[in-house]
This record gives structure tokens, C-alpha cells and sequence, in this order.
């Protein structure tokens, strides 16, 4: 038996980092994300938007012949922007959110050919953080992976 939540996360950010519409954000681990002072909150490194990646549970981590294991993985996506018009900023979390989805078959390609884990991949849903201060705007994406073990 071997948990993959780790080799899942680094994966998640690896794809971020690869998708050409999100060259503009900075992908990292909840908390890794530095400003431009080098000190960790909400501003990206020389004022970029941010995508912070955090993982939920690994069920059924236990040793058995057959199981279906499932990690929820939170894509914090934090939006920079000095609009005061806030469909600006929900039109970008909208762009961000769909170009994520749109490539999800690259992740899966990824996971099964570098860590021999073959996952369905659903994004399982999307909401508005209530807290964020401006310049950033932010949204809390869920993707649920799923896969075997035998």
C-alpha cells in the first residue's frame, strides 16, 4: 500500500503551472505563495495573481485487496486586480476556472504514465471566498480524484 496524495498535489501543480492561460498566476502550496517583501500571504511574488493548492483527506488508505480511493484537491485561485468593477474580476475566475477543466486530460495523462495512477477527475465545484481583501478577488475550486488499488 502507498498514498498518493502527494505525488497528486505536486502533479496538480506542475499542470497549473504548464497551462499557458494561467502564466499570469503563481502556483504553489497553501501558504508557499511570497510577496514581493518575501513574507507568505496573499500577494504573489511582484504583485501576480496566485493559485494555492491544498489537499483534503486520502480515503480508504487501509490495506485491501480491491478499493476505490478518493483525495479532494482545493485550487485557492486569488485574482489581483485594482478594477472596481466586479465582473472584470468574475470574468477571469470564470476564464481560469473553465481552462483548468479544459485540460484535465493532460493531469490524467501525467498521473498515470509518472506515478502509475489511473484517476477519474471531476471538478466537483467552485466557490467565492467571502473574506478575500482587494487587490484580491478569489474563488476556492474542488477537484475530486479518484482511482483503484489493487
Amino acid at each position: 500500500m502507498k498514498l498518493m496524495w502527494l505525488p497528486i498535489l505536486e502533479a496538480v501543480m506542475k499542470y497549473l503551472e504548464s497551462l499557458p492561460e494561467l502564466s499570469f498566476y503563481q502556483v504553489g502550496p497553501v501558504g508557499g505563495a511570497k510577496s514581493p517583501t518575501g513574507t507568505s500571504g496573499q500577494a504573489g511574488a511582484a504583485g501576480k495573481s496566485i493559485i494555492e493548492v491544498d489537499w483534503d483527506s486520502e480515503t480508504d488508505a487501509e490495506e485491501k485487496s480491491t478499493q476505490v480511493t478518493n483525495l479532494s484537491v482545493y485550487l485557492n485561485i486569488k485574482y489581483k486586480t485594482d478594477s472596481t468593477d466586479i465582473m472584470v474580476s468574475y470574468r477571469e475566475m470564470y476564464r481560469v476556472q473553465n481552462a483548468i477543466l479544459a485540460h484535465l486530460r493532460v493531469l490524467q495523462d501525467y498521473l498515470l504514465k509518472n506515478h502509475r495512477i489511473a484517476a477519474n477527475i471531476d471538478g466537483a465545484g467552485v466557490a467565492p471566498f467571502g473574506s478575500t481583501v482587494r487587490p484580491y478577488l478569489g474563488n476556492q475550486m474542488v477537484l475530486l480524484f479518484e482511482w483503484r488499488k489493487e
